[in-house]
């Protein structure tokens, strides 16, 4: 088995090693989750997407049981919930898709900031910045323009 130590003034850190390795495992499990953390937006976005076609076609195709059938006006009534069940998960996923469209752009940065820390800035992972909230609610506004 190979040892690696490091060598700083003529004294030898053992330790060093180990919070290498720890770093290192922190790094690839960060990689992991945010491939996870993709594809879980992904599927989601596609279920809304299904659930809203599977609820417009039982509107428009009547796809319940003949017995159930009692009146037209059950008919229209199932139709019209079958109409609001699919716009419902599509508004669910624009909803979604609103909220995850900056995930990139953070992932990205804080990749960067993984690779090189120095550029991270001050107060920049405070979840009370102001200047932050300020503008994430412009780019909310934004889109409800």
């Amino acid at each position: 088995m190979l040892r690696f130590h490091v060598v700083f003034l003529g004294l030898t850190f053992p330790g060093i090693r180990v919070e290498w390795a720890k770093s290192r495992a922190r790094a690839l499990r960060f990689t992991e989750e945010v491939q996870l953390l993709f594809e879980e937006m992904t599927r989601t976005l596609r279920h809304f997407e299904d659930k809203s076609a599977q609820w417009k076609l039982w509107g428009e195709t009547g796809a319940w049981p003949e017995d159930k059938v009692v009146s037209s006006e059950w008919v229209e009534g199932h139709q019209a919930y079958a109409e609001r069940q699919s716009a419902m998960y599509l508004d669910l996923r624009r909803h979604c898709a609103d909220l995850w469209q900056d995930v990139p752009l953070h992932v990205t940065r804080m990749q960067a900031i993984i690779d090189n820390p120095s550029i991270a800035e001050p107060g920049e992972f405070d979840s009370s910045s102001s200047s932050k909230a300020k503008a994430k609610e412009a780019r909310r506004e934004a889109r409800k323009v």
